[in-house]
């Protein structure tokens, strides 16, 4: 559970902002000096520092792992991605993408990598898979789940993860 320090409501585990006050929450045994560094919110934070993308992603995992990198002290927030892709037919394709300092780029990528083989490892399915793949390539091996085929929009065709779209620049 965590608290508001300013209006004092409670909040479930998973939220991170006091949807009245728009602070970030805190853990209740939290002491006032902790509480007044943690007013000012990520975003905040980071605009004032040179910042990098890590993920971009649906609202949901790009929310969980703005929870994690939070939770293991690395100052995130998600963002809305606007693009003009005619290809879609649409002016406004919203996409959501994960930003940090660039300094802790090192550190995130640590964390999410352990994040990642442990919950390949609990799946039983999958590995880390460090080397770049050539999306120019007819049959893509999916690094998640190992089907060999070809992308569907940029995506593994069984598993569904998003690998980019060579034509797309992403």
């Amino acid at each position: 559970m965590r608290v508001c320090p300013d209006c004092g409501a409670e909040y479930r585990t998973g939220f991170l902002e006091c949807g009245d006050c728009k602070v970030a929450l805190i853990e209740p045994n939290t002491s006032p000096a902790m509480v007044m560094a943690q007013k000012e919110s990520p975003k905040a934070i980071l605009e004032k520092v040179e910042t990098t993308p890590i993920v971009e992603a649906s609202l949901d995992a790009c929310r969980e792992i703005e929870r994690e990198l939070l939770e293991h002290q690395i100052t995130a927030y998600v963002a809305g991605v606007t693009t003009d892709d005619a290809a879609l037919g649409s002016a406004n394709v919203s996409r959501f993408s994960v930003v940090i300092a660039a300094e802790d780029l090192a550190k995130a990528s640590e964390l999410l990598k352990g994040r990642f083989e442990a919950l390949a490892a609990q799946e039983g399915i999958g590995s880390l898979n460090a080397e770049p793949i050539d999306l120019s390539n007819e049959i893509i091996t999916c690094p998640a789940c190992g089907h060999q085929g070809a992308l569907v929009e940029g995506a593994c065709e069984d598993c569904g993860l998003f690998l980019g779209a060579p034509d797309m620049g992403i």
